[in-house]
């Protein structure tokens, strides 16, 4: 990534030799003498064809109006104020003479002082951007070298671990929980009301890390009010595939069915055990107290005692004294190529990690030396 920081080293020096001819000339006297550049040569590229018309006198006339206007904005006192008047000058005929293109063109020479003045300005300003685009460009390659970095070391990590631990320990007890909490949650869905099982999802929004989408609230509303709530989950989804006919033998308001129960069939069957089973590999102890605290008050509302006991079996799993040496082999087991495994032992990842690491501090060197422009 030497470009970018190339493109700044270039653009700090660059600008400290503009800063410096610019503090020579004076910031106010520098956008003067531009601005009244800008405006005499506008006047100029606008004016050039009419005033050289023989034929276009009013042309001419509001040519030297114009001409007359941007003069006398110009201070007297200002840097290169004679190149304006020579190039007025250049542009001033007696009554009888017709100007000529080539008077244009040695105004345009006259102007040449003022017109460095007014590149300098744009310079700079060009610059500034090159600047701001190369510390930009600079800073994007950090983070992608710091995200490299990151997934180097956890490889390296993961490389470090016991491939031969038994993990088991934490595998089964957390297996046989997700297995039960799922049997236990279709039983749920057989057995409960539709309105108690919605009620319920509606509920875990309490806790953030049981991941269940809120009902639609069409459907929480409808179900919670009509009859028909009172029947199973599975019902409802039955009901749901029934003809208007049919349906009509078996809810009061067979539209009002269809509008907010057929309408939410993908989500009424989507509902299932997931949210509150426990992912594999594990995640960190403390964060796994955390997910088993939510999990066991949400499982405890609808599943046996021994579900609960089952949940809280795998909370406890995070009280090990191995228990992140274990989890570090699963997911070691679990995420590790092929690949990554043969550069592990070849040391292709260490040297990539020394390499990363010599990148990043050359980067945050550079970033440090050079700092945003409004601090720099």
């Amino acid at each position: 990534m030497d470009a970018p920081a190339a493109q700044l080293k270039r653009a700090d020096a660059e600008l400290q030799d503009i800063d410096e001819r610019i503090a020579a000339i004076g910031r106010d006297n520098l956008n003067e003498v531009a601005d009244a550049y800008t405006a005499f040569s506008s006047v100029l590229d606008r004016y050039e064809d009419r005033a050289t018309d023989r034929d276009d006198l009013q042309g001419y006339i509001e040519f030297r109006e114009q001409m007359a206007e941007v003069l006398s904005s110009v201070s007297a006192e200002l840097p290169h104020y004679d190149a304006f008047t020579a190039a007025d000058d250049e542009l001033t005929t007696s009554v009888t003479s017709v100007l000529k293109n080539a008077n244009f063109d040695r105004a345009r020479s006259q102007l040449e002082p003022a017109r460095e003045i007014a590149e300098l300005r744009s310079r700079e300003q060009d610059v500034r951007d090159t600047y701001r685009t190369a510390r930009n460009e600079l800073q994007k390659h950090q983070r992608t070298l710091e995200t490299q970095l990151d997934d180097l070391e956890r490889i390296k990590r993961l490389g470090e671990a016991d491939l031969d631990a038994p993990v088991s320990l934490l595998r089964e007890p957390i297996e046989t929980y997700n297995d039960a909490v799922a049997e236990a949650f279709t039983s749920f869905k057989q057995t409960a009301s539709a309105r108690a099982i919605l009620q319920l999802v509606a509920e875990t929004t309490a806790y953030p890390l049981v991941e269940y989408r809120p009902p639609p609230e069409n459907l929480h509303d409808y179900v919670h009010e009509s009859a028909v709530g009172e029947e199973s989950l599975n019902r409802l989804l039955d009901l749901a595939g029934y003809s208007p006919s049919k349906l009509d033998h078996y809810v009061d308001t067979p539209q009002a069915f269809r509008s907010n129960v057929a309408t939410n069939q993908s989500y009424l069957r989507s509902l299932s055990a997931n949210p509150l089973q426990v992912s594999w590999p594990p995640v960190s102890a403390d964060a796994l107290g955390w997910h088993m605290r939510e999990r066991i008050a949400v499982v405890g509302r609808f599943a046996s005692d021994e579900v609960v006991a089952r949940a809280r079996a795998v909370r406890d799993l995070g009280h090990r004294d191995d228990y992140e040496q274990l989890r570090t082999s699963a997911s070691a087991r679990e995420e590790l190529s092929a690949e990554e495994r043969t550069r592990l032992q070849d040391g292709a990842v260490e040297r990539d990690c020394k390499e990363h690491r010599e990148s990043l501090d050359a980067v945050r060197e550079t970033l440090a030396a050079y700092p945003p422009l409004g601090r720099r």
